[in-house]
């Protein structure tokens, strides 16, 4: 039969094994929470930020080019049309890098093909060729590819927005588990211990 002082060694024994669990679980739940924030911020965060600054840079870039088909436009609104263009390709380049995922890259790349068509033809309206105006795209044309443009940028701001939503869901989700899991294991703790106690005390 086991001695009063080794059945106190164990029960403290087995309390303090099972406190260690606790503290090491909790410490495990708020480093993943923190984890989450973190690529929550890296990810999606930044990817919705810098698509939505693409598709304001898109509207800047075509209020931008406003000259008639006869004038041929000046340097510095061709360097600034420029600028936005690369502005755009930019926070294209984090998107990518950000959200990488297949249906948000499908966006993307739609995103990029109409921006490059539009591009492509208002520099040429921009900077008239040696050929003059029957060699330029017809505007309304060219007003339909940045509309095109801009339809595309709407499905990519929404798909990255649902990329961000799911991955949020899927964080609280992961959240939830850990608390689950932390709270279970206090409480399993505590009904150890009280059943030690009063195994302990009828035997004594």
């Amino acid at each position: 039969m086991m001695s009063i002082r080794s059945k106190f060694f164990v029960a403290f024994s087995v309390l303090a094994a099972l406190a260690c669990s606790l503290v090491f679980s909790g410490f495990q739940g708020i480093a993943a929470s923190g984890d989450l924030v973190v690529r929550l911020y890296d990810g999606p965060f930044m990817a919705i930020n810098h698509a939505r600054s693409a598709d304001a840079m898109l509207n800047e870039a075509r209020l931008l080019v406003t000259t008639d088909l006869g004038d041929e436009a000046s340097d510095e609104t061709v360097k600034e049309f420029q600028a936005k263009l690369a502005q755009i390709a930019g926070d294209l380049k984090i998107v990518r890098e950000r959200a990488d995922k297949p249906d948000v890259m499908i966006a993307l790349a739609k995103v990029e093909d109409r921006v490059r068509d539009w591009s492509d033809a208002e520099l040429k309206l921009l900077r008239l060729p040696p050929g003059g105006l029957t060699m330029v795209p017809a505007r309304i044309s060219v007003t339909q590819s940045g509309n095109d443009a801009a339809i595309a940028f709407d499905d990519l701001v929404e798909t990255v927005a649902g990329y961000g939503f799911e991955y949020r869901m899927r964080a609280e989700a992961a959240v939830v588990a850990a608390r689950t899991t932390l709270l279970a294991l206090a409480i399993g703790t505590m009904l150890i211990g009280i059943l030690m106690a009063i195994s302990f005390s009828r035997s004594m």
